[in-house]
């Protein structure tokens, strides 16, 4: 579901402190889950480089036995088309490629909006959502910035809201 869908089916339902509260929740969780989605999209732009990478070393190699072969017969025809199919394989897998980036590029853009606003926040977030290899625990990052886990949970949980304050925003202008 496209997040400004999400948001907009969650704002809805605002109201009175009840509704406040699961609004609440249910905003911090649209805004983890589009944390979530980063280390995912880091791993679909590395397949697609990786085949990026491949299909670009098999079409330069392609296109050296067709040009041998003078292009022509039933062989040349067979190259022309594999050619063909590797070029428009390439772009695909570019097209892909530059989805998942603008996708990661968004996410970044919402922790350093929040970071902005709160600077101990955004260090929470960063640590624990934008490392492309795996998810930070708050009990190792509390270590880290030298404040208790409590005190890291509260930032984390007021990073989501500033997150889902920034995916808001953008969804509102287009970003």
């Amino acid at each position: 579901m496209p997040l400004a869908v999400m948001f907009q089916a969650i704002e809805g339902k605002e109201g009175d402190m009840a509704k406040s509260s699961t609004v609440r929740s249910e905003r911090r969780e649209a805004a983890r889950a589009a944390l979530d989605r980063y280390r995912v999209e880091c791993e679909r732009l590395r397949a697609y480089a990786l085949a990026i990478q491949h299909a670009d070393s098999v079409l330069v190699s392609v296109t050296a036995q067709y040009d041998e072969m003078g292009g022509g017969g039933v062989a040349g025809d067979s190259i022309g088309r594999g050619i063909a199919s590797l070029y428009e394989s390439g772009e695909r897998f570019r097209d892909a490629a530059a989805e998942a980036f603008a996708s990661m590029r968004s996410v970044e853009k919402a922790v350093a909006g929040a970071a902005s606003a709160s600077p101990d926040a955004g260090v929470v977030l960063s640590m624990r959502y934008l490392n492309p290899f795996r998810s930070v625990g708050l009990a190792e990052i509390a270590e880290r910035i030298g404040k208790s886990e409590d005190r890291a949970q509260h930032l984390h949980l007021d990073g989501l809201d500033l997150v889902a304050d920034q995916l808001c925003r953008f969804d509102d202008d287009g970003i």
